[in-house]
């Protein structure tokens, strides 16, 4: 089903995206 696969896509970049801002912070 696309739309599983879209969710799983929007949420590993919302994770990776946090990744970096924590990154960042540090």
């Amino acid at each position: 089903e696309p739309q599983i696969v879209i969710r799983f896509w929007i949420i590993s970049l919302i994770l990776a995206m946090i990744g970096l801002a924590t990154l960042k912070v540090r």
